[in-house]
């Protein structure tokens, strides 16, 4: 398989390809990243707020942008998201049945 690199390299050493250096340039390869060790959290027990999304799919509470308490949370996660064909959606089950999120 015949690469860029390949190509430019010919086009910059050999005189008779030098037309060809307009439309082929050289670049510099890019460097590349150098991996680092992935960072591991110690086990704080420690939980993330609540994001936009949760927000979205939970419903802001009255009052409010509060955060959402954990028993609310579990309460809601059983919940089903479902999608009409028009691209409408609610949350089936629990306790309200239909709660549209147009």
């Amino acid at each position: 398989m015949i690469q860029h690199k390949d190509i430019a390299t010919v086009v910059r050493k050999a005189d008779e390809f030098l037309f060809l250096e307009e439309i082929i340039p050289w670049t510099a390869p890019d460097p590349v990243a150098k991996r680092g060790k992935p960072k591991r959290g110690k086990g704080d027990g420690l939980q993330a707020a609540p994001t936009i999304l949760d927000q979205f799919m939970f419903g802001a509470k009255s009052g409010g942008d509060k955060a959402i308490g954990e028993e609310e949370v579990e309460d809601l996660t059983q919940r089903d998201i479902v999608m009409n064909e028009d691209g409408t959606m609610y949350a089936a089950g629990g306790e309200n049945q239909h709660d549209e999120f147009a």
